[in-house]
């Protein structure tokens, strides 16, 4: 599995962030938008992207393309196009969701200090992307191995911190601090499907067949759902056709 970075805010502060990740990240291409016919293109490559105007269809597209044997059909011909990738998506940080994917927010804090990077920064960079390189070469079979088995977090979360933390070799203070980073994004992820069409739905099936039913009835799920969103204090109602 090859995580995502979703990255919202400013478009200023998220374009400095995706020249930072182009510095550090070996064969990268910082992509000013995104299309489909582009795989054929950049497949393999870190993709660094900027498409604030994202759209469901592309959306769906970069999250299947985290999984490792996924593949295109493109002119006849089957491409695996499965890569890192970041993509900056817009302010909006509730805008698309993504596969396999972690979410920052590049918005400056009001009080932030703003100052000049300390003499010799751009230089340690430079020699930064050796260093990496080195220390793929040298840990990347153990890195394979995926040994690494965080605990506490959802199946989705789990799979980038393990992916992640597999990277961090002989460090289990960084791999502990990786896992306490994403917990709370996971739980908020979860309690936001709690309330979503889908998980009412599932909610109000599981009651329904508690006695014993083996076939029901959309209209009887829907009068279900509605129960329950009118004990919730909500006025929203789901039709038998959107169940």
């Amino acid at each position: 599995m090859l995580p995502c970075l979703v990255i919202t805010g400013p478009a200023h502060e998220a374009t400095e962030l995706l020249r930072v990740l182009h510095d550090l990240c070996s064969g990268s291409l910082l992509l000013a938008g995104f299309r489909r016919g582009d795989l054929q293109e950049v497949y393999r490559r870190t993709l660094l992207i900027s498409e604030p105007n994202l759209n469901n269809q592309t959306a769906a597209l970069l999250g299947n393309l985290t999984n490792r044997g996924f593949m295109i059909v493109e002119q006849r011909s089957y491409l695996y196009c499965h890569s890192s990738k970041a993509i900056y998506i817009g302010d909006d940080p509730k805008i698309k969701r993504i596969q396999h994917a972690i979410y920052i927010d590049v918005t400056p804090a009001l009080n932030a200090a703003k100052g000049i990077p300390p003499e010799g920064v751009h230089q340690n960079i430079e020699h930064l992307t050796g260093h990496l390189a080195k220390y793929r070469e040298s840990n990347l079979a153990q890195v394979r191995r995926l040994e690494f088995n965080p605990t506490g977090l959802s199946p989705e979360t789990n799979a980038v911190a393990k992916a992640l933390g597999s990277c961090l070799v002989d460090s289990p203070d960084l791999q502990a601090a990786l896992v306490s980073i994403l917990a709370p994004r996971d739980q908020q992820r979860i309690s936001e499907r709690l309330d979503t069409a889908e998980a009412l739905v599932i909610e109000a099936v599981l009651a329904l067949s508690s006695g014993g039913a083996e076939q029901l009835y959309a209209k009887e799920i829907a009068v279900e759902v509605n129960r329950l969103l009118e004990a919730r204090g909500e006025r929203s109602k789901l039709s038998p056709e959107k169940v």
